[in-house]
């Protein structure tokens, strides 16, 4: 009688053994499916963000190869800059650009192509977040300008997609002047 209440203790252990394995993997696969639903309205991936930051890097390539059209078309043709700079006595200034128009964009862009200096703008450990058609990127930078350091600082762009192009929309950036704050 002992062994048969034995053996029947062992099969419930068995079935409640079985029936938590069953109900951990019903849970595991409504948790992949309620990430799988979620994830549909995230779109955040490596190829994104390559394109992403393959506009920011067509602004820069611009800039150092003095290929004024190249620079300017990462930039949509309304787009907005501000500007935090900072002395060597820490005080700070802001400057608010206005909005960027076609004209503004061909200044820049004849500024560029015109230019007897060397820009250079080294960018490093950039960090970018989308969502859907909107992205922004956060890209500490150390600008050169005729091999010389000038200053460094963090841009903070934004960009939209038009036509399925990312375009930078806005900046904001700070600059310290005479402080290298990125190695």
């Amino acid at each position: 009688m002992n062994k048969l209440i034995l053996v029947f203790v062992l099969l419930a252990i068995v079935s409640c053994s079985n029936s938590k394995t069953n109900q951990e993997k019903a849970l595991k696969a409504q948790e992949k499916q309620i990430i799988k639903e979620e994830s549909k309205f995230i779109i955040d991936s490596t190829s994104e963000k390559e394109e992403v930051l393959n506009a920011i890097l067509r602004f820069h390539n611009g800039m150092r190869q003095k290929d004024g059209e190249l620079a300017i078309s990462a930039w949509e043709k309304t787009a907005a800059g501000y500007t935090i700079s900072i002395d060597s006595l820490g005080n700070s200034t802001k400057k608010i650009e206005e909005p960027v128009d076609e004209g503004k964009l061909d200044r820049i862009k004849n500024w560029l192509n015109n230019t007897k200096d060397d820009l250079d703008e080294e960018i490093f450990d950039v960090r970018i977040n989308i969502d859907g058609e909107l992205a922004m990127a956060w890209v500490p930078y150390n600008f050169y300008r005729n091999n010389q350091f000038s200053h460094s600082g963090t841009n903070a762009f934004i960009l939209m997609k038009f036509d399925n192009i990312w375009k930078i929309i806005s900046v904001a950036d700070t600059r310290y002047f005479g402080k290298k704050i990125h190695k």
